[in-house]
């Protein structure tokens, strides 16, 4: 199945990139194009995810910074209802926007991040 898919997605790729063979036709055929990409990945694996992200507040950056700020400080206690505070999130809005952010709980986060700090 995922064989399949990767052909059918590939093929506007590979039309995609032929374009710049054709500079006069890129005014027409790129938006068809890449409309047509993005609804390929739209029906992929992740499709559900990605339309979850892409019609939900895009919270990607809070969630970027909570992430940052889980590692910088993972050996410290973490207080959820601080962290929500200073993304400007409620604790629920959190919890949501990471889940559906990173496709993890935040406890399955802490576990699951290299935080192995950087050699000096």
């Amino acid at each position: 199945m995922l064989a399949g898919w990767m052909v059918t997605f590939r093929m506007p790729v590979v039309r995609l990139v032929r374009l710049l063979d054709s500079p006069a036709e890129v005014p027409v055929m790129m938006p068809m194009i890449k409309r047509e990409i993005i609804y390929r990945l739209l029906l992929g694996q992740q499709g559900g995810r990605l339309r979850h992200l892409a019609v939900q507040d895009n919270y990607t950056p809070h969630i970027t910074k909570a992430v940052e700020r889980i590692r910088q400080d993972f050996d410290q206690p973490l207080r959820i209802d601080d962290l929500a505070r200073e993304l400007g999130m409620s604790v629920s809005g959190l919890h949501h926007s990471f889940k559906a952010v990173t496709a993890m709980s935040r406890y399955n986060s802490r576990s699951s991040f290299d935080f192995r700090k950087p050699a000096d």
